[in-house]
Parts: structure tokens; sequence; C-alpha cells
């Protein structure tokens, strides 16, 4: 069941868990700042609010169960028992990180950190040397086409004579 539901957080980018709460995958954009890009950040978070389970969630566990929707919702309710029960402390979601159970208080820890994955970039301001430099080499292109251009225009000429 754990790796089903995994399956379904990663695809959809959040899980409601009946009594407990949900947890969902939280995106935070890149910005700049002063000269720096700052990377973006995508964590999972948990959420205490109780949310219902969508019925596109009981489909998409009776599909992946190989069951019908109203089976797929008596498993997931058995599933919910079994982690709310008093003897169950914590559970492993995967490789996402650990829902943990303290008296009747649930508390994430999440294996995921995107700070391995995304890092700052830090960029050089550009002197306004190099500007004029680039402006400098542009302005020679343009001399040398002329005079090639008319190099080829005076050969043409001679070879008409």
């Amino acid at each position: 069941m754990i790796q089903i539901l995994v399956q379904y957080f990663i695809l959809n980018g959040h899980l409601d868990l009946v009594n407990i709460g949900s947890l969902k995958w939280v995106k935070k954009e890149a910005f700049w700042q002063d000269d720096t890009l700052v990377a973006p950040a995508e964590e999972i978070v948990f959420d205490s609010v109780f949310n219902k389970p969508s019925r596109f969630f009981y489909n998409y566990l009776a599909d992946e169960l190989g069951i019908s929707t109203d089976q797929a919702a008596l498993k997931f309710d058995e599933f919910m028992n079994s982690i709310t029960s008093e003897n169950t402390t914590e559970v492993q979601f995967g490789n996402l990180g650990t829902l943990k159970k303290d008296n009747s208080t649930y508390s994430w820890t999440s294996n995921y950190n995107s700070t391995t994955y995304y890092k700052d970039l830090q960029v050089p301001k550009s002197s306004s040397y190099n500007n004029e430099q680039a402006i400098v080499k542009s302005n020679k292109w343009g001399i040398w086409a002329l005079v090639l251009f008319l190099m080829a225009f005076a050969l043409i000429l001679f070879k008409q004579l």
C-alpha cells in the first residue's frame, strides 16, 4: 500500500491521509537577489488539516490494486486504521520521509532536500569597459565588410574592361 501511495504522491503532488492530515509538495521558484540567482526550492510539508481523499484518489488506488473503487476505499481505511492504532509510532513513506506519531500528534520528517540538487548562482557584474570593447569590435567588422565589398566590386569592374 505504501508504494502505491508514494507513486500517487509523486504523480499528483499531494496525499490526503484520513484523520491525520495531508502531505504536500511545495515548490518555490528561483528569483534574482542582487547579483545572485537564488535557486528554486522544493520540499514536502505536512499539513495537519484533515482532508478526505478525492474520488480520483480512490479510482487510482482501485486501478493499481486491480479491485473496485469501494473495495479500494475499504483497503485504504484499513491501512489508515493500522497507522492510527496505538502501537504504531512511525510509518516510512518510501524515500520521501517518515510520518511520526507522538500520542495523537503527527509530525513529518522529510528525506528530500532540494538544496542537494539546486544551488545558487553568482553572476558577476559586467563592466562598462567590456561593453565598450564589444562595440568597437562590431564596428571593425563593419569596416572590414565594406573593404571586402569595395575590393570585390573593383575586381568585377576590372574584369569587365
